[in-house]
């Protein structure tokens, strides 16, 4: 049997910041309260129209932080910023997307500020920060060209960030539990499971049809 060690090791990870933010893991109910969640980590989580890499420039400005280099290339729509060191830091996400969208680009952007930042497993200097931002891309398992190590080094951390989000949002046992509930009421009807379970979880119906097809509730395409 093939271990999915990089699953294991988010759903670590995933369970470590539920317990640090004081909320009960596994979640008995959806949808997981993600603004108190973020909170806990002295992250302030805004939401922001245009949002560009200028535009996280300017917003940080506001709070004497300098990040000039944001304003190269600095028109790319983004769907979701980080900017964090040792005291904390800025989640921002595009206030033009719709509620889920917004929901899962703060979630993945938790997933980097956890992830990459700031793992339970050591300390992070105090002169250290975090930068990164996302483009308006959907959920995925993988990105980028494998013979460019950079590039594969950014594309793990986006598959981590991703798969963060997901297992943040959409914990395995909500969405068996959700899946057996709706799956007694309409049948295994992936369409209608898909559409309850994004309401229930405040998830797209796509991040709620890739994460049961990766539960394996759902066939792939």
């Amino acid at each position: 049997m093939i271990v999915d060690t990089e699953a294991a090791f988010i759903t670590e990870a995933v369970r470590q910041t539920f317990v640090a933010a004081g909320a009960t893991w596994p979640p008995e109910a959806g949808p997981v309260p993600l603004d108190s969640i973020i909170g806990a980590f002295n992250l302030a989580h805004d939401e922001v129209s245009g949002l560009t890499r200028a535009v996280a420039a300017a917003y940080l400005a506001r709070w004497n932080i300098e990040r000039p280099e944001l304003l190269r290339d600095g028109t790319t729509p983004l769907a979701g910023f980080l900017f964090a060191n040792a005291d904390g830091g800025y989640i921002l996400v595009r206030r033009d997307d719709q509620l889920p969208r917004r929901r899962f680009s703060a979630a993945h952007e938790l997933g980097h500020y956890r992830l990459h930042f700031r793992p339970a497993s050591f300390d992070v200097p105090e002169a250290a920060c975090i930068l990164m931002d996302d483009g308006l891309e959907t959920i995925r398992d993988h990105d980028g060209d494998n013979s460019d190590q950079q590039q594969m080094s950014l594309a793990e951390m986006e598959r981590q960030a991703n798969r963060f989000a997901a297992e943040l949002l959409m914990p395995e046992n909500l969405c068996r539990s959700l899946w057996e509930h709706y799956a007694k009421r309409f049948g295994p009807t992936a369409r209608f499971i898909v559409h309850h379970l994004a309401s229930d979880l405040l998830v797209s119906r796509e991040a709620a049809r890739w994460r049961l097809r990766q539960l394996g509730l759902i066939p792939p395409e």
